[in-house]
């Protein structure tokens, strides 16, 4: 299995050093001022701890294959009496490269139905418009991968007042900016092979060796989304209860 590893070169493959965490900032606030029903309020909330918890044990898998690929290396410089460290080297890096790719997996189905929820929720509060309780529904990576534009649409807040333009205008700018790296993520990911490789975490590890890369982007790229529209949703419905919409 280690020739699955992705070449280094291409931006979109395999980072060598873990991601930026998550931390409670990124989660939608249990806050009773927000004019949201409660259901929404703790759809948000589970979906963004289940994607933190995710994205930290993805960080571990990483971690644990850079310590097996290290142990590779040393038993190779060990000369011909280390011929046991290299056979069990080996199956580490293998088991190591194995876990990582089910963890992506699974990192990746988690964030891609939390970014669709956002992004459906922040339409409707970024244009001022009361929301129903709406139960969440499960969304696969490849459904957004063939449909952004309806599972993961561009939100933008509509303006209230002067003295709030220009937090709206910096919030509208960063969800532009991070809806933008991950439309150019998800353009990486379909030309790298079939979307349906980040839709089942059993099926990672069994696809032929070298046929497809995970791209660790992905789930990044669709878990930051999520948390800017989180941020939004905080503001617009806030600005509904403050008496400012």
């Amino acid at each position: 299995m280690a020739s699955k590893k992705p070449p280094s070169e291409s931006p979109l493959r395999r980072p060598r050093t873990a991601p930026v965490m998550s931390g409670s900032e990124d989660l939608l606030p249990l806050d009773s001022h927000l004019d949201l029903p409660q259901p929404v309020k703790a759809a948000l909330l589970d979906m963004g701890l289940a994607c933190v918890a995710a994205e930290l044990a993805l960080a571990q898998a990483r971690l644990l294959e850079r310590q097996a690929t290290a142990a590779a290396e040393r038993a190779d410089v060990s000369g011909p009496e280390a011929f046991y460290q290299r056979q069990y080297a080996g199956d580490l890096v293998d088991s190591a490269i194995g876990y990582a790719d089910r963890l992506t997996v699974a990192y990746t189905m988690a964030s891609a139905t939390y970014a669709s929820y956002a992004a459906t929720v922040g339409a409707e509060a970024g244009a001022g418009r009361r929301l129903g309780a709406a139960d969440p529904v499960s969304v696969l990576p490849s459904q957004i991968l063939g449909q952004p534009q309806r599972y993961v649409p561009l939100i933008q807040l509509a303006p209230h007042n002067d003295v709030e333009t220009e937090l709206i205008d910096d919030h509208n700018q960063q969800l532009a900016e991070d809806h933008r790296s991950l439309h150019d993520v998800m353009a990486g990911v379909l030309e790298a092979g079939p979307a349906t490789v980040y839709d089942d975490p059993s099926q990672s590890a069994h696809r032929p060796a070298g046929s497809v890369s995970l791209i660790t982007q992905l789930p990044e790229a669709l878990h930051r989304y999520a948390t800017t529209c989180v941020s939004a949703i905080g503001l617009a419905t806030r600005q509904r209860r403050d008496g400012q919409a």
